[in-house]
């Protein structure tokens, strides 16, 4: 059972962790939003703070396996929504 919102991705159907990185249904590259918004945090950096978050701060998480041209990435992309009055940590 996950504790964590790292643990929770992890729980998403399709997603798995490959070298230290997030894979999801065979992407290599997956781009997680926060709230709609890209991080501009690093692999490491985004993992500790995914992990330091409790998975209760999680509305909802959406999975796009092909990137909305708003977020300017390419890939899979995990939004991760928040409960009302949560902040992304940045």
């Amino acid at each position: 059972m996950a504790v964590n919102a790292y643990e929770a991705i992890l729980e998403l159907p399709g997603v798995r962790n490959l070298r230290g990185g997030l894979e999801l249904a065979g992407a290599n590259k997956v781009t997680v939003v926060i709230n709609g918004k890209v991080t501009n945090m690093g692999q490491s950096q985004l993992e500790n703070l995914l992990k330091n978050m409790p998975k209760e701060r999680i509305e909802k998480a959406e999975i796009m396996y092909s990137a909305p041209p708003q977020y300017h990435v390419r890939g899979a992309v995990i939004n991760l929504v928040l409960k009302s009055g949560e902040s992304d940590g940045e």
